[in-house]
């Protein structure tokens, strides 16, 4: 704007000169002056917005923002006690931020502690015994060009007893705010429930978790984890960031015991973009491989990529070829609505699917109380629709294979997904049915 101005100033200048010959000499003189001072103030203010810009760099820099100074909240007296640190990073947005979260939890703790001192009738805290409240940083703290990651570890002692808390704080350097999770998700293009199958996944089989579920995770286990990451269980607000991952934490109570306290859960970015890629979940449009199913009924339901199948209820596992993995899904219901000589308590059925679309049944095991073992085999043992594979705790479990599929099926484009289900049929008897064990 300036330079425009400078520009526009010349010019009048040089309209002017040839009506004043008279004064040219001295409004050359002060011209020149006045030009000189305009480029000399010009250059003044550009020095200086170029080192306030230099000086703004410095602020948030990586190692600006690394050197950071720990600030301490304190509170003690005879019962109780406080202590909340945090970290100063020099830079404005982040820090102000920072200063109020803590000072709010410094402040509702104060409170916490006041309201137990007030009602606490017996003597609980007598001794050596505190009420103490104990929230430090676990670092190193993550910081990169783009967000500040930190993890606070947060101990509370009531009397006899303590707990393991923990906090997060995420910290968007472009933006000046806080990270959601649904920030994260969206910028990776996912969701929480491709992250609660992942998570799943790495507490099954990852190495990280080895030694605390013991070896090999039992059907159990297994069972137990699937619990605990249904939602509702699971809070998907508690993570930390670094430039390769996200790592979700949590303390799982019916997984480990209570001194291995909160874990975290670290899934990187890679792995996600890959498992994705790989089994088409339930947070794409899943795609067939057919151009038109439109003789096949809609599937909404959730489609399975675990190679096994543990009832909750009676105790029994089946296992499932790999060629089954993300192409089949599970039914279950009460009772049956076929009939059967013996009384149907429950009926499990396994479907294949294909995209969007359910291509058909695949086998259906059907449970039957209160039936003794000799009754059950000499009642189901040949049965042609249905046949007897195991019995336990005199209870009965019968398997019914598919009894066909869609016309359509027999014929091109759609015969290649007609063997692919014959083949599943197939696999119950010869490898899924064998498998069965129990608890």
């Amino acid at each position: 704007m300036k330079f425009a101005v400078k520009s526009i100033f010349f010019l009048i200048v040089l309209i002017i000169l040839p009506a004043c010959q008279n004064h040219i000499s001295n409004t050359e003189v002060k011209s020149e002056s006045t030009l000189s001072k305009i480029d000399k103030t010009e250059t003044k203010e550009k020095n200086k917005v170029e080192e306030k810009e230099i000086a703004t760099e410095e602020v948030i820099s990586i190692d600006s923002l690394a050197n950071y100074e720990m600030k301490k909240l304190e509170y003690e007296d005879e019962l109780y006690e406080i202590e909340i640190e945090y970290p100063k990073f020099s830079y404005a947005p982040i820090d102000k931020l920072l200063q109020a979260v803590k000072n709010k939890l410094f402040e509702e703790q104060k409170v916490f502690e006041t309201y137990e001192e007030e009602e606490e009738e017996e003597d609980y805290f007598l001794g050596d015994y505190k009420h103490r409240f104990n929230s430090i940083i676990r670092e190193p703290i993550v910081i990169t060009k783009d967000f500040i990651s930190i993890y606070f570890e947060e101990y509370m002692v009531m009397g006899y007893t303590g707990f393991e808390l923990g906090s997060t704080f995420n910290f968007n350097l472009h933006n000046n705010h806080m990270i959601t999770i649904d920030e994260v998700l969206q910028q990776h293009s996912t969701t929480e429930d491709t992250m609660r199958e992942l998570i799943s996944l790495e507490l099954i089989y990852g190495e990280n978790f080895e030694e605390l579920r013991y070896g090999d995770a039992s059907e159990n286990y297994i069972a137990k984890v699937r619990e605990e990451m249904e939602p509702g269980n699971f809070d998907f607000s508690f993570f930390t960031l670094t430039e390769e991952s996200i790592i979700f934490y949590k303390q799982f109570y019916s997984l480990f015991s209570n001194s291995d306290g909160i874990v975290g859960v670290e899934l990187k970015w890679s792995d996600v973009e890959a498992y994705m890629e790989e089994n088409a979940l339930d947070n794409q449009d899943l795609e067939s491989d057919y151009d038109d199913l439109y003789f096949l009924s809609p599937f909404e339901g959730k489609i399975q990529q675990e190679l096994f199948y543990t009832d909750p209820d009676y105790g029994f596992t089946i296992e499932f070829p790999e060629s089954w993995k993300g192409k089949y899904s599970i039914e279950v219901e009460e009772g049956s609505d076929m009939s059967s000589i013996k009384e149907v308590s429950k009926t499990i059925t396994f479907s294949m699917v294909e995209g969007s679309k359910l291509v058909g049944t695949i086998f259906s095991i059907r449970v039957m109380e209160d039936i003794p073992e000799e009754e059950a085999w000499s009642q189901f043992e040949y049965g042609p629709f249905e046949t007897l594979f195991a019995t336990h705790n005199n209870n009965a479990f019968t398997v019914i294979p598919a009894g066909g599929m869609s016309a359509e099926l027999y014929e091109e484009p759609y015969l290649d997904l007609g063997y692919a289900l014959s083949g599943m049929v197939s696999d119950v008897q010869e490898f899924i049915v064998d498998t069965v064990t129990f608890e």
